[in-house]
C-alpha cells in the first residue's frame, strides 16, 4: 500500500532529522539499505500526484514540518519550503541519505534515479498542482547533490539533464525554489564537470537565468539559502556557476560575440 510505504518513509525523515548517519548505519548493518534506496527510488513514479494512484489511497495528508512549533512565527513571511507533502517525502529521504553518504549516491544512480527525476521535473515543473505539492524543486535538489560525484556528473544521464534544469529557469518569477535549485544542480555540474560538460551548460541558454537570480534579495530566499546549508550546498550557486563557465575561454568569446550564449545582452 502506497500510503503506508509513505507513512514508513515520513516517520525515517523524522528520525534522520538528528540521527541520520546513526540510521544509515544501522540499515547497512541489517543488510536494508541498498533495498531501501532501490524502493525509495520506485516510489518516484508511484507519488506523482495524490489522485493518480491505482488503488485510490490519497498520500496527500501526509506532511512533514521541517520546523518545530516553537520555531514558526505566523508574523514572518510564508516559507514555501517549510512542508514537506506526501509526494515529496520519498524524494526527501533519498537527498538526506544522499548528502551523508557518496556511497548511496552512487546507488542511486544505479537505480535509475537520474531519469527518473528529469521525467518528473519535465511532467510537473509547470503543473501547478498547489505550492505544496510540486516536486520539481525537490527534484533538483536531489540532482545537485548526485552531481557532486564526478562518476556521476560524467555520465549520459547528466548531460542528458541539462536541457531539463535549463527549462526551470522559465517558471514564474516568484517561483524562486525551482529557479534556485536548478541553478544549484547546474552548479554542481560545472564544479565537478569536464570542459564538454561547461559548453553544453553555457549552450543551453541557462546563462539567462542564472543571471536573473543574482539580484534576488536574501529575504526572497532565506528559506532557500537554510536549506542550502541544512545539504551542505553554495549559497550562491548562480555566482559560481557563472563564474565557472567564464573561465572557459570558448564561452567567454562566444558571450561577447553573442554566438555561444545567445541570450546574454
Amino acid at each position: 500500500m502506497l500510503k503506508v510505504k509513505v507513512g514508513g518513509c515520513s516517520l525515517l525523515v523524522c528520525a534522520a532529522k538528528e540521527h541520520c548517519q546513526k540510521q544509515i548505519e544501522i540499515l547497512s548493518d541489517s543488510s536494508l539499505y541498498i533495498q531501501l534506496i532501490h524502493s525509495l527510488v520506485s516510489m518516484i513514479h508511484m507519488t506523482n500526484l495524490p489522485s493518480e494512484n491505482g488503488s485510490g489511497e490519497n498520500i496527500s495528508d501526509i506532511k512533514i514540518s521541517r520546523h518545530s512549533k516553537e520555531n514558526n512565527n505566523s508574523d514572518e513571511t510564508v516559507c514555501r519550503t517549510a512542508v514537506i507533502s506526501g509526494n515529496m517525502i520519498p524524494l526527501w529521504l533519498l537527498a538526506v541519505f544522499a548528502r551523508h553518504d557518496s556511497k548511496t549516491r552512487a546507488e542511486i544512480l544505479e537505480a535509475g534515479a537520474v531519469e527518473m527525476l528529469m521525467e518528473k521535473i519535465s511532467q510537473n515543473a509547470f503543473l501547478y498542482v498547489g505550492e505544496e505539492d510540486s516536486t520539481a524543486w525537490v527534484c533538483a535538489l536531489l540532482l545537485a547533490l548526485l552531481f557532486q560525484e564526478r562518476e556521476i556528473n560524467r555520465s549520459n544521464a547528466a548531460l542528458h539533464s541539462i536541457p531539463v534544469l535549463s527549462n526551470l529557469f522559465r517558471s514564474d518569477e516568484q517561483a524562486y525554489r525551482y529557479r534556485y535549485f536548478a541553478a544549484q544542480a547546474l552548479a554542481s555540474l560545472v564544479c565537478n564537470g569536464s570542459r564538454g560538460t561547461l559548453l553544453a551548460v553555457a549552450n543551453s541558454g541557462a546563462a539567462t537565468g542564472l543571471i536573473s537570480l543574482l539580484g534576488c534579495a536574501e529575504v526572497d530566499i532565506a528559506d532557500l539559502l537554510e536549506l542550502s546549508e541544512e545539504f551542505m550546498l553554495v549559497p550562491n550557486p548562480d555566482q559560481i556557476t557563472l563564474e565557472r563557465l567564464f573561465r572557459v575561454d570558448d564561452i567567454r568569446v562566444g558571450a561577447t560575440s553573442r554566438k555561444s550564449i545567445p541570450h546574454i545582452q
